[in-house]
Order: C-alpha cells, then sequence, then structure tokens
C-alpha cells in the first residue's frame, strides 16, 4: 500500500532562486532578431619547394565565429572573432586582435537610405575579396594578406538605390602604436591622430 502526491513545482533549483538568468523571459523575443554563424575552412595541405615535395597536414585554414542581431527595429550588433588568430590586445584601439568586428550600427531613417556604424569595422579598400565570403579566398592579394583590414573608427553610409551606396569611413590607421611598428626612425615624429579616410562607391552601371 503505497501514496502518491502530485505538486506543480516550477523548473528551477532554489539556490540559485536569487539570481537573475542572463536573459530573463519576458525578453527572450529577442533571441528571434539573433544568429550565429560559423564561417570554417578546413583542409589537407601538401606542401612543396623548388617543385619537391616537402610535407603534408590537415589546417583549419579558416574559423570566423560571427553574432549578429537587432536590439531594436533601428540598431544592430555584430560581433567576429577569428580563431585561428593570436588573441592578442593592441595598444592603439585596445581591442584583441583576433577580433574582426565588434560594431554598432543604427538605422538613421525611416527609408533605411542612411546608416551609421561605431566600433571595430571592415575597412572598405574596395576589391571584389572583400565582398566574399572569407572561407571562399584560397589566397588573398598581398595588400589585403598584410595590411590591417580591420580597424576601429566611424562609418556611416548612403543606399542611394538597389544598386548603388556610397560608404564614408574615419578609422585608426594601425592597431599599434608607431614605436611598436617601426621602433624609432630619425626624422620621423609620430602623429598626433593616426587616421586613415575612406570614401567608396558599391555599385552596378
Amino acid at each position: 500500500m503505497h501514496a502518491q502526491a502530485q505538486f506543480n513545482e516550477k523548473q528551477s533549483d532554489s539556490n540559485y532562486r536569487n539570481f537573475r538568468p542572463i536573459i530573463p523571459v519576458e525578453k527572450a523575443t529577442l533571441l528571434k532578431n539573433m544568429s550565429m554563424i560559423a564561417n570554417m575552412q578546413f583542409g589537407f595541405r601538401n606542401n612543396f619547394e623548388n617543385g619537391k615535395y616537402d610535407a603534408s597536414k590537415f589546417a583549419m585554414n579558416q574559423f570566423r565565429l560571427e553574432i549578429r542581431g537587432k536590439v531594436h527595429d533601428r540598431v544592430s550588433f555584430r560581433f567576429r572573432d577569428r580563431y585561428t588568430r593570436d588573441p592578442i590586445t593592441q595598444s592603439v584601439d585596445n581591442i584583441s586582435r583576433s577580433v574582426d568586428i565588434a560594431s554598432v550600427g543604427v538605422q538613421l531613417d525611416k527609408d533605411n537610405k542612411w546608416n551609421l556604424a561605431l566600433g571595430k569595422l571592415c575597412a572598405d579598400w574596395g576589391g571584389f575579396e572583400f565582398d566574399y565570403n572569407p572561407i571562399l579566398i584560397y589566397e588573398y592579394n598581398d595588400i589585403v594578406e598584410f595590411a590591417d583590414n580591420f580597424l576601429t573608427g566611424a562609418q556611416i553610409s548612403y543606399q542611394v538605390d538597389k544598386k548603388n551606396s556610397f560608404t564614408f569611413q574615419i578609422l585608426n590607421s594601425r592597431t599599434k602604436t608607431f614605436q611598436e611598428l617601426y621602433g624609432v626612425v630619425p626624422g620621423v615624429t609620430e602623429a598626433s591622430f593616426p587616421s586613415a579616410a575612406v570614401l567608396n562607391w558599391r555599385g552596378s552601371l
């Protein structure tokens, strides 16, 4: 003979009842406006030197984890971290070199023609390689390969029509100090505000 009782209990641990969840239930709808992308390029590499086989290895050539979303109808964010680069905090912009993008975007008008972005951005140097997903590029040209392509600053863009847009950026021109990059150069004084201005037209005629 036994007795059985059933109670309606909350699915929570009483030991943690004083702690609030990171995302409260009433704000869980925010997740509907978020997405996560894992861009990976994995390969088996065979190395040759002067036409002679040298070595082989498996390698993760690209692994970039990206989270983007909207916190308001006109406010969005984007974050992308690269796990194939050393996470070293840079002295100028105070953010890890492994972070490609960490920005907030604001839609300035109801027609979505004017947009503002602030944070660490992709420098809009131009070229078809910038419009392609990094995992689709086997080898970048020397400028893109060795230049600083992700810099901290501000960007404003204007969408003329479906085929044409203009972008203007003002960015830090580097992520490290002049001395860290070049050492002491006689006769050269470091700029007080080392910056880069980029004006880009992206369109189709």
